[in-house]
Protein backbone atom coordinates (compact mmCIF):
# COMPACT_ATOMS: atom_id res chain seq x y z
CA UNK A 1 0.00 0.00 0.00
CA UNK A 2 2.79 2.62 0.87
CA UNK A 3 4.67 1.68 -2.49
CA UNK A 4 1.09 2.31 -4.58
CA UNK A 5 0.64 5.83 -2.83
CA UNK A 6 4.50 6.58 -2.89
CA UNK A 7 5.02 7.41 0.50
CA UNK A 8 7.05 5.39 3.17
CA UNK A 9 6.30 3.83 5.89
CA UNK A 10 8.18 2.67 9.29
CA UNK A 11 7.18 -0.30 11.35
CA UNK A 12 7.75 -0.79 14.95
CA UNK A 13 8.64 -3.52 16.51
CA UNK A 14 9.62 -4.61 20.35
CA UNK A 15 10.38 -8.41 20.58
CA UNK A 16 11.83 -10.73 22.85
CA UNK A 17 12.13 -13.19 20.69
CA UNK A 18 9.91 -14.17 17.36
CA UNK A 19 8.30 -11.30 15.98
CA UNK A 20 11.27 -8.95 15.79
CA UNK A 21 12.94 -12.01 13.11
CA UNK A 22 9.93 -12.30 11.36
CA UNK A 23 9.20 -8.88 10.82
CA UNK A 24 12.70 -8.25 9.49
CA UNK A 25 12.82 -11.14 7.57
CA UNK A 26 9.51 -10.31 5.83
CA UNK A 27 10.50 -6.61 4.85
CA UNK A 28 13.62 -8.08 3.59
CA UNK A 29 11.64 -10.02 1.32
CA UNK A 30 9.57 -7.52 0.06
CA UNK A 31 13.04 -5.41 -0.31
CA UNK A 32 10.89 -2.48 -0.56
CA UNK A 33 12.40 1.37 -0.04
CA UNK A 34 8.74 2.38 1.40
CA UNK A 35 8.72 -0.25 4.31
CA UNK A 36 11.18 0.82 6.62
CA UNK A 37 11.98 -1.56 10.60
CA UNK A 38 12.88 -0.41 13.47
CA UNK A 39 13.26 -3.60 15.86
CA UNK A 40 14.44 -2.98 19.39
CA UNK A 41 14.70 -5.82 22.13
CA UNK A 42 15.40 -6.22 25.71
CA UNK A 43 19.43 -6.46 26.30
CA UNK A 44 20.09 -10.78 27.52
CA UNK A 45 16.58 -11.38 26.07
CA UNK A 46 16.50 -12.88 23.14
CA UNK A 47 18.16 -15.92 22.01
CA UNK A 48 21.85 -15.59 19.79
CA UNK A 49 20.28 -16.88 16.80
CA UNK A 50 17.32 -14.66 17.60
CA UNK A 51 19.47 -11.70 17.54
CA UNK A 52 21.64 -12.75 14.72
CA UNK A 53 18.46 -12.57 12.75
CA UNK A 54 17.69 -9.56 12.79
CA UNK A 55 21.38 -8.10 12.56
CA UNK A 56 22.06 -9.53 9.48
CA UNK A 57 19.34 -7.35 7.93
CA UNK A 58 21.15 -4.45 5.99
CA UNK A 59 17.39 -2.70 5.61
CA UNK A 60 16.20 -2.42 9.45
CA UNK A 61 17.41 -0.73 12.03
CA UNK A 62 18.14 -2.88 15.57
CA UNK A 63 18.64 -1.61 18.78
CA UNK A 64 18.84 -3.40 22.23
CA UNK A 65 17.74 -1.57 25.55
CA UNK A 66 17.76 -2.10 29.26
CA UNK A 67 14.25 -3.69 30.57
CA UNK A 68 11.96 -6.26 29.96
CA UNK A 69 9.44 -6.08 26.57
CA UNK A 70 6.92 -4.08 28.21
CA UNK A 71 9.18 -1.14 28.78
CA UNK A 72 9.20 -0.94 24.92
CA UNK A 73 5.84 -1.29 23.73
CA UNK A 74 4.68 2.17 25.57
CA UNK A 75 7.44 4.35 23.85
CA UNK A 76 6.28 2.30 20.73
CA UNK A 77 2.79 3.27 21.34
CA UNK A 78 3.66 6.57 21.76
CA UNK A 79 5.65 6.61 18.53
CA UNK A 80 2.96 4.96 16.48
CA UNK A 81 0.62 7.39 17.29
CA UNK A 82 2.03 10.46 15.95
CA UNK A 83 0.95 10.23 12.49
CA UNK A 84 3.36 13.09 11.04
CA UNK A 85 5.68 9.74 11.64
CA UNK A 86 4.13 7.72 9.33
CA UNK A 87 4.59 4.22 11.73
CA UNK A 88 2.67 1.46 13.16
CA UNK A 89 3.42 -1.09 15.49
CA UNK A 90 3.70 -4.79 14.79
CA UNK A 91 3.13 -5.90 18.02
CA UNK A 92 0.19 -7.60 19.72
CA UNK A 93 -1.23 -4.37 20.77
CA UNK A 94 -2.08 -3.04 17.26
CA UNK A 95 -4.96 -5.58 16.27
CA UNK A 96 -4.58 -6.43 12.77
CA UNK A 97 -1.59 -8.91 14.46
CA UNK A 98 -4.13 -10.56 16.37
CA UNK A 99 -6.82 -10.69 13.99
CA UNK A 100 -4.47 -11.93 11.71
CA UNK A 101 -3.36 -14.87 14.13
CA UNK A 102 -7.01 -15.47 14.70
CA UNK A 103 -6.90 -17.80 11.17
CA UNK A 104 -3.97 -19.81 12.42
CA UNK A 105 -6.49 -20.93 15.58
CA UNK A 106 -9.56 -21.19 13.29
CA UNK A 107 -7.71 -23.31 11.17
CA UNK A 108 -6.04 -25.30 13.47
CA UNK A 109 -9.75 -25.99 15.43
CA UNK A 110 -11.24 -26.72 12.17
CA UNK A 111 -8.35 -29.56 11.06
CA UNK A 112 -9.51 -31.15 14.01
CA UNK A 113 -13.23 -31.14 13.94
CA UNK A 114 -14.50 -33.67 11.43
CA UNK A 115 -12.23 -36.08 13.32
CA UNK A 116 -13.07 -34.89 17.18
CA UNK A 117 -15.65 -33.92 18.95
CA UNK A 118 -15.39 -29.99 19.63
CA UNK A 119 -15.17 -30.48 23.29
CA UNK A 120 -12.06 -32.62 23.07
CA UNK A 121 -10.19 -29.82 21.56
CA UNK A 122 -7.80 -27.84 23.60
CA UNK A 123 -5.89 -25.20 22.69
CA UNK A 124 -2.29 -24.81 24.57
CA UNK A 125 -0.44 -21.58 23.50
CA UNK A 126 2.66 -20.69 25.51
CA UNK A 127 3.15 -16.77 25.06
CA UNK A 128 5.44 -13.78 25.93
CA UNK A 129 3.26 -10.80 24.90
CA UNK A 130 -0.34 -12.69 25.04
CA UNK A 131 -0.99 -11.73 21.48
CA UNK A 132 -1.44 -15.69 20.65
CA UNK A 133 -3.99 -15.65 23.81
CA UNK A 134 -6.06 -13.15 22.36
CA UNK A 135 -6.16 -14.43 18.77
CA UNK A 136 -7.53 -17.53 20.62
CA UNK A 137 -10.27 -15.72 22.65
CA UNK A 138 -11.14 -13.91 19.55
CA UNK A 139 -11.02 -17.73 17.03
CA UNK A 140 -13.31 -18.95 20.23
CA UNK A 141 -15.55 -16.16 20.21
CA UNK A 142 -16.46 -15.95 17.10
CA UNK A 143 -17.07 -20.05 16.60
CA UNK A 144 -13.49 -21.89 16.59
CA UNK A 145 -14.70 -25.13 17.60
CA UNK A 146 -12.58 -25.50 20.56
CA UNK A 147 -13.15 -25.89 24.49
CA UNK A 148 -10.72 -24.89 26.15
CA UNK A 149 -7.50 -22.20 25.94
CA UNK A 150 -5.23 -23.12 28.17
Amino acid sequence: FAAKRDESRTLLVATSGDTGPACVAATETVNSNHVRVFCCYPKGMVSNFQRAQMRRSKRALIASFEGGGDDMDAVLKKIGSDSTLKASGVNSYNIARPLAQCVHFIWLSLQFFNNTEPNNIKIVIPTGAMGNLVAAILAKKIGAPFSKIL
